[in-house]
């Protein structure tokens, strides 16, 4: 089955899905793009400078909509080292669903 995810972070970046690129998570315009995958358990990260927390995250993809796709979140942490937030997954409608 497909489904859809947008993986939200400052900076433009290739999302990495169960250890694969998957293209970037937003255009060049900084539009978010949206990923089309099978339904399951999937782990996301980010390539590049490993500037953002979580590190991966772990979250079971189903019952997405095209309209309001599933949206995986990292935060960028600043250059303190401080982690600004938290991450989490979720489809928009309510609290996150990832296991983080």
């Amino acid at each position: 089955m497909n489904e859809f995810v947008i993986v939200k972070f400052a900076d433009r970046r290739v999302v990495l899905v169960d250890d694969v690129p998957q293209g970037y998570n937003k255009d060049e315009s900084g539009k978010d793009l949206i990923k089309e995958l099978d339904t399951g358990n999937r782990k996301f990260a980010l390539e590049g400078e490993n500037n953002y927390t979580p590190s991966e995250q772990w979250v079971e993809v189903k019952d997405t909509d095209p309209i309001d796709p599933m949206k995986v979140v990292f935060q960028k942490v600043s250059d303190d080292g401080d982690d600004p937030g938290n991450g989490g997954a979720g489809n928009g409608n309510g609290p996150g669903n990832g296991n983080v």
